[in-house]
C-alpha cells in the first residue's frame, strides 16, 4: 500500500511540478516584460525580465507543498479529496509565486499600463498554453521511445491544464486577483469601497469557493467550464 502511494506520488510529482514550474515562470515574465514596453523598469532591474524558474518561483516551497498534497492525495485516492488538496495546492499556490515589482506611476500611460500589466499575466498562460497545444500535437512521437512519449504528453496536458486553470482563475473580479485590479477601472468613484471590502474579506471568499460543499461544486463545475471555452477557442489557432 505504501509503496503505491508513494509510486502515485512521485508519478504525479514528475508531471506537476515542471508544469506549475513554467506557468508560473510565463505569468511573472510577461508582466515584467509589458510593464517595461510601458515605460517601467523595476521589474527589471530587480531580475524578473526572465525565464529562470527561480527568479519567479519559491522552488523549495512549491516543491514541499505539492509533495504533501499529492501524498494525502494519494492517501485518499478515487475520492472526492482528490479534487479538493489540488484546489487547496492551487490557493496554497498565491504563497509561493514571487510578486512582480511594478511601479504604476512610471508608465508613460498610467491607465493603459496598468490594465496591460494586469492582464498580462492571464495572457501569458493563455500564450503558454497555445505553445503547449502546438508541442502536442507536432512532436515527432516516431522518433521517441514509448515512455518518452507518455512523458511529454502527460506533462503537456497538466501544463495546459494548469494554464487554462490559473489564466481564469486571476480574472476572477476579486481583489487582489488580476480580474479585482481591473475593477478599479470599471466600477464608478462611488463604489470603489466595493474593492476595499473584497479584498479585506479575500481569503475568506477564496477559502468558501474552494472548499464549501455544494458552494466548490458549483464554483469548480464554472471555472472549467470557462477553461474548456478559453481551451477550444485557442484550438482554433492549432492547425
Amino acid at each position: 500500500m505504501k509503496h503505491t502511494i508513494m509510486s502515485f506520488v512521485i508519478q504525479r510529482f514528475a508531471v506537476v511540478f515542471p508544469a506549475f514550474l513554467v506557468v508560473f515562470t510565463v505569468r511573472g515574465f510577461a508582466r515584467a516584460f509589458v510593464a517595461r514596453r510601458m515605460g517601467d523598469d523595476t521589474a527589471y532591474h530587480e531580475g524578473f525580465l526572465s525565464l529562470n524558474p527561480i527568479v519567479h518561483v519559491d522552488v523549495v516551497m512549491l516543491s514541499f507543498l505539492l509533495f504533501v498534497s499529492l501524498l494525502i492525495s494519494g492517501i485518499f485516492e478515487g475520492r472526492v479529496y482528490s479534487s479538493l488538496v489540488y484546489n487547496i495546492l492551487i490557493f496554497m499556490g498565491i504563497r509561493w509565486s514571487y510578486r512582480v515589482p511594478i511601479e504604476t506611476r512610471n508608465f508613460k500611460r498610467f491607465k493603459l499600463g496598468t490594465i496591460l500589466t494586469t492582464i498580462a499575466g492571464p495572457l501569458g498562460c493563455f500564450s503558454l498554453v497555445l505553445v503547449f497545444l502546438y508541442i502536442a500535437r507536432y512532436l515527432p512521437y516516431h522518433l521517441m521511445s514509448d515512455g518518452v512519449v507518455i512523458s511529454l504528453v502527460s506533462i503537456c496536458r497538466e501544463t495546459i491544464r494548469s494554464g487554462l486553470w490559473f489564466g481564469v482563475f486571476h480574472l476572477l473580479p476579486i481583489p487582489p486577483l488580476d480580474g479585482g485590479r481591473l475593477l478599479q477601472f470599471m466600477l464608478p468613484p462611488s463604489k470603489q469601497a466595493i474593492l476595499s471590502w473584497l479584498e479585506t474579506y479575500f481569503i475568506f471568499i477564496l477559502i468558501g469557493l474552494l472548499v464549501l460543499p455544494g458552494v466548490s461544486d458549483v464554483f469548480g463545475a464554472a471555472m472549467w467550464s470557462v477553461c474548456h471555452g478559453v481551451y477550444g477557442l485557442l484550438s482554433k489557432f492549432v492547425f
